[in-house]
């Protein structure tokens, strides 16, 4: 339903993914802006949950001219192909998902290899 309403370019909500805060203001918290009755649906409110997260993504990793790709890991952007292309549209650059499912075990384990 969000891929849907992406593709349509529906306006998504304004959210506001800060559930627990951040580390500069931990009593910061969610919210959901722009709601109305012509656009209180599924697929909205989802597609808003998507652009939320992947906007405090874009905030917090500055890109340079010098950036070709991203790498995404997670089955967030894994299982939800919407994310992938949301995050190809703000970030301005291809992505590829990394191909390894358990990326916090394989970079615990190449980190490892690399500090002895």
């Amino acid at each position: 339903m969000a891929y849907d309403a992406y593709k349509q370019n529906k306006k998504p909500f304004a959210v506001n993914t800060l559930f627990s805060g951040k580390r500069s203001n931990p009593n910061i918290q969610g919210s959901i802006l722009n709601i109305t009755r012509e656009n209180f649906t599924p697929g909205q409110l989802a597609l808003g949950f998507i652009c939320g997260i992947c906007k405090e993504l874009y905030d917090f990793m500055p890109i340079n001219a010098e950036k070709k790709l991203i790498v995404a890991s997670g089955n967030a952007v894994r299982k939800i192909p919407v994310m992938k292309q949301v995050i190809e549209d703000m970030f301005g650059l291809p992505v590829q998902v990394s191909y390894n499912k358990k990326e916090a075990s394989v970079g615990a384990a190449l980190f490892s290899t690399a500090s002895i």
